[in-house]
């Protein structure tokens, strides 16, 4: 859609000047740069591709197989000492 309305003679040359205009502007500064940056999204460089996947690395000390031998190890003491 916004490809669409890019395309229509004499249009880009307006819309350079507003945000040109725009950018100058303290108060639409942030407004300005959000919406080149969807405009970009939309006709820019991989427009025609999906967004890509997300991958979260954790790093983390923890061990989950010793948490299972404590548990057991725990277990084990507890019946050696006459419980369960």
């Amino acid at each position: 859609m916004i490809s669409d309305a890019l395309a229509a003679e004499g249009v880009k040359a307006g819309i350079v000047a507003k945000i040109q205009d725009h950018l100058r502007n303290d108060r639409r500064f942030l407004q300005t740069l959000e919406l080149v940056a969807r405009i970009n999204r939309e006709i820019g460089l991989g427009s025609d591709e999906g967004p890509r996947g997300v991958v979260i690395h954790i790093h983390t000390n923890l061990k989950p197989g010793e948490l299972r031998r404590r548990y057991e190890q725990e277990q084990a003491e507890e019946q050696k000492r006459g419980g369960r």
